[in-house]
């Protein structure tokens, strides 16, 4: 018999939506369960996911039994008269954010003919579906920050309300299984204080989405009152 035997884990691939992107990720099987993977066809892989979340938003809900939302979005408020941005935000830098936000959802999801919006009527598989993580929805002030205002805007958009479907602030990210169960948190590190990404699950690995289907979700507002400064 042989002594310390490993058994060999292989190594899953996921499809990452990068900073500042999002869309539509499509699937050839209906149930994830049963999906092969092939590295050569994106469509066979199952998982999505995002990473290194800080103060953006990163957000996936199904749409249907092959498709899905993703998306890793950022903002910043660029301060008046100076080349510097931040990301703690006023309420009206952040009512501006939001729309802008809710119309590039209402756009991208229109564009690709799933229209989900309508208060009330989103469907029960998405709204079981959601997930939203932002470690940095708050300045360590207290004051708000971007990613307050863009999960108003996701919250809004599906017609959900906020203490039902709350944001998971303890995580820098996710990854999934479309309609299946989740496979990682990446959390904090409390001893360095920065983000864990990935480092951790060295049995997942990214593979960048991309393609007509995906678009920017990188947001600049400029700032207003006071706090423009």
């Amino acid at each position: 018999m042989l002594k310390n035997a490993t058994h060999h884990v292989p190594r899953q691939v996921f499809r990452l939506l990068k900073e500042g992107t999002g869309g539509l990720v499509y699937f050839h099987h209906a149930s994830s369960a049963t999906m092969p993977t092939d590295p050569k066809d994106p469509t066979l892989t199952p998982r999505v996911g995002v990473h290194d979340i800080t103060t953006g938003l990163g957000v996936y809900f199904a749409l249907s039994e092959r498709c899905c939302f993703t998306a890793h979005i950022t903002a910043h408020v660029r301060n008046r008269n100076s080349s510097t941005v931040r990301h703690t935000i006023s309420n009206l830098e952040g009512l501006d954010l939001k729309a802008q936000v809710s119309d590039r959802l209402h756009a991208t999801l229109s564009r690709m003919g799933h229209n989900v919006c309508n208060p009330g009527v989103t469907r029960p598989y998405t709204k079981r579906s959601l997930m939203m993580v932002c470690p940095g929805m708050y300045h360590k002030d207290g004051a708000e920050q971007v990613g307050v205002y863009v999960a108003q805007a996701v919250w809004e958009y599906l017609g959900l309300e906020r203490e039902r479907y709350p944001v998971d602030e303890g995580s820098s990210g996710f990854v999934l299984e479309h309609l299946g169960r989740p496979l990682m948190f990446p959390s904090l590190s409390a001893q360095s204080g920065v983000l864990g990404g990935l480092k951790h699950l060295e049995m997942l690995v990214p593979r960048e989405e991309v393609g007509e289907h995906i678009c920017g979700f990188d947001f600049e507002i400029e700032a207003k009152g006071e706090s423009s400064e």
